[in-house]
Order: C-alpha cells, then sequence, then structure tokens
C-alpha cells in the first residue's frame, strides 16, 4: 500500500514540472513509471524506519503521506544532478522526523504502536540436560556395565 500517489505529487509539483523532470524519452509526458518508482523508494524507507514499531492503517496517516511526498518529490528532482534547496531542504526533514519517530523522541499518530515484550515476558528459552553419560575421553563405558 503506498503512503502517497501521483496526485499528491501533482499538489507539491505542478504538471509540467513533473513532466520536465520525469520526460526521459522527451515525448512531453509524464514519466509515470519514474514517480512510480520515486514512490516506492520513499515508501520502502519509511518503513526501514517504521516497521517493528507500528502497524500502520489503511489509508496511511497524513504524517506518513506527507513524509512520502517530501522524500518521492526529492527522489524526482535530484535524479539529473542538484535538486532546489527548497526540496533538499523537505527531504532533510522528513528524514529528521523518521528518526525521531525510530528513536521514540517522536510518535506516528494515527498508527497504533507494536507492544515489545516487557519485564514479564518469561525471557529466552533455557535447555537443562542431565549430565553426559559418556565421562569423556578414554573413560570408555565405565559405570554402565
Amino acid at each position: 500500500m503506498p503512503y502517497c500517489a501521483i496526485e499528491d505529487i501533482q499538489a507539491v509539483l505542478d504538471s509540467q514540472a513533473l513532466i520536465r523532470y520525469t520526460d526521459d524519452e522527451d515525448t512531453g509526458q509524464l514519466g509515470v513509471d519514474i514517480v512510480t518508482r520515486a514512490i516506492a523508494d520513499a515508501d520502502n524507507l519509511i518503513d526501514s524506519y517504521v516497521s517493528g514499531l507500528y502497524t500502520v492503517p489503511n489509508p496511511a496517516p497524513p504524517l506518513l503521506t506527507a513524509l512520502s511526498v517530501d522524500i518521492a518529490v526529492y527522489r524526482i528532482v535530484s535524479r539529473r544532478g542538484d535538486a532546489p534547496e527548497e526540496f533538499r531542504k523537505r527531504y532533510e526533514d522528513a528524514l529528521k522526523r523518521l528518526q525521531e519517530i525510530a528513536s521514540g523522541k517522536a510518535v506516528l499518530p494515527g498508527a497504533a504502536r507494536i507492544e515489545s515484550a516487557g519485564e514479564d515476558s518469561p525471557g529466552p528459552a533455557v535447555i537443562v540436560s542431565p549430565a553426559p553419560v559418556f565421562a569423556g575421553a578414554g573413560q570408555g563405558l565405565k559405570g554402565l556395565l
């Protein structure tokens, strides 16, 4: 489930700018595959920060949509070199917010936090077995016969 859609990207980059950044074949058409890949890359990056910490509902919370847009737009505009400062800043801010969420300094509104094992959990499994029957090298079957 993508956290944002092409329409969300178009709210930040107008259609002409989006075509300019994605039309590698010079057809005058939007490079849908490029935008889709940028969204998937952004969402994978987001998941690397929040998976294991949150269960994300469908549709995604607005914060995740905004972070996905900022990351995807940066990936689109930086494909051919330097990205405009505004988009670089938004990208860096998105990464900072994800780091804060991952470290617990910020929360992800609209998503359920996954509870980790607390102090009441039984802890690791411990295997206990009787002493070995064979005492070691040279002992043979001493004591068994």
